[in-house]
């Protein structure tokens, strides 16, 4: 007797956001509002919106047009030239990357980014994503430009549609007026150190015009601010500061510039809070000889002195580079010392070999020199 065949029909399933086996959700948020209300200089690029999208499940989407809606008194491109799209897998728009190309800014109304590649989000990603809008260098005073309302699912395409949730808010309005932005500083920085502050001025600034760096006190405040340098210009540049001698230890200081004519303050230096700290200087140095006979085996170490040298400050550490010995209470030192080395350790050690300074001197008599660096 035969068997029957038995036929079997496969099916294969397309991997897409739509796939009933494995439905993709994908969240849109935002902060409240998208991005704070600011003073946005002319000649800047700055962000006027930003979202996050966070997607779910086991297949991959992909993003292939973003629109947003803007508002306000500003006209185009006197006031706003050009509008980009960024994004990255990180929180900072200093890392992202641009999404397409530039966009050419219209007036008030929707504005779509429709030329770039599908952007693909994996199964369990998030993107954050900034729009940003080129402010002109001849852009209006007091005009003005917001995106509002939120952006919504409608206002995302995709090559295939997900499940969409919302969670987003409107953009802070955006005023075209005067910014000065305060760049990075060094840190830590020395009680009396110079320090190079770099700014960038946007808008125009009258001749005559100072540019102030100001040092806030110890907790970020500038109620009281303090001077620490000045240039006579109009445009962006870097000021040559001193820190008072003075100044409190601290780790929570900030610096920023401000302009004379107009009135301008700038922001804070971008890197964030500053160490101020006083410079290390030396104290004093102790030695002792180590008591008790030595053992006289060539092939042992023996500690015959001990220096503790003393240090004030933390500020820009200080490095030995020399120690001047000689060689006493030996009638024969070629002959009774075969090595002299030294080695360091911190406070609370005892001996150890385990780091040495500099290189041995053989067969040490009379005055000799060990020179190093300790770190």
């Amino acid at each position: 007797m035969k068997y029957p065949h038995r036929f079997f029909i496969a099916v294969f399933l397309l991997s897409s956001c739509a796939n009933a086996f494995a439905a993709r959700t994908v969240t849109l948020s935002s902060a409240n509002p998208a991005v704070a209300a600011a003073t946005i200089g002319p000649g800047a690029e700055v962000p006027i919106y930003s979202f996050t999208l966070n997607s779910t499940g086991t297949t991959t989407c992909d993003l292939t047009r973003v629109a947003f809606v803007t508002t306000g008194t500003y006209t185009a491109p006197a006031d706003i030239t050009t509008f980009k799209l960024w994004y990255s897998a990180g929180t900072s728009i200093a890392f992202a990357t641009q999404l397409g190309v530039n966009l050419v800014a219209t007036g008030a109304g929707t504005q779509t980014f429709a030329v770039f590649s599908a952007l693909a989000m994996p199964q369990d990603k998030i993107y954050n994503f900034w729009i940003t809008a080129d402010v002109a260098a001849g852009a209006t005073v007091g005009r003005t430009i917001t995106v509002t309302p939120a952006i919504t699912a409608a206002n995302l395409t995709w090559a295939s549609a997900p499940t969409m949730t919302v969670a987003d808010f409107a953009g802070g309005t955006q005023t075209i007026g005067q910014t000065i932005n305060t760049g990075t500083v060094s840190n830590p920085i020395c009680k009396g150190a110079s320090v190079n502050v770099s700014y960038s001025a946007y808008g125009t600034y009258t001749g005559g015009n100072v540019f102030t760096a100001q040092l806030s006190d110890a907790a970020g405040s500038f109620a009281a601010p303090t001077t620490i340098g000045t240039v006579t210009a109009t445009v962006s540049g870097t000021i040559v500061a001193t820190i008072p001698g003075g100044t409190a230890n601290g780790t929570g200081y900030l610096i920023r510039v401000i302009s004379s004519t107009p009135a301008v303050t700038g922001t804070s230096n971008s890197n964030g809070n500053i160490t101020i700290s006083t410079p290390m200087t030396y104290a004093t140095s102790a030695v002792s000889q180590v008591t008790g006979n030595i053992n006289s085996n060539c092939a042992l170490i023996n500690s015959i002195l001990e220096i503790q040298v003393v240090v004030t400050g933390s500020c820009t550490p200080l490095s030995i580079t020399q120690f001047n010995f000689n060689t006493t209470g030996s009638t024969n030192p070629p002959t009774d010392i075969s090595k002299a080395k030294v080695y360091y350790t911190a406070q609370t050690q005892g001996f150890t070999t385990s780091q040495q300074f500099g290189t041995a001197v053989n067969y040490p008599s009379g005055a000799f020199t060990i020179d190093g660096i300790q770190p």
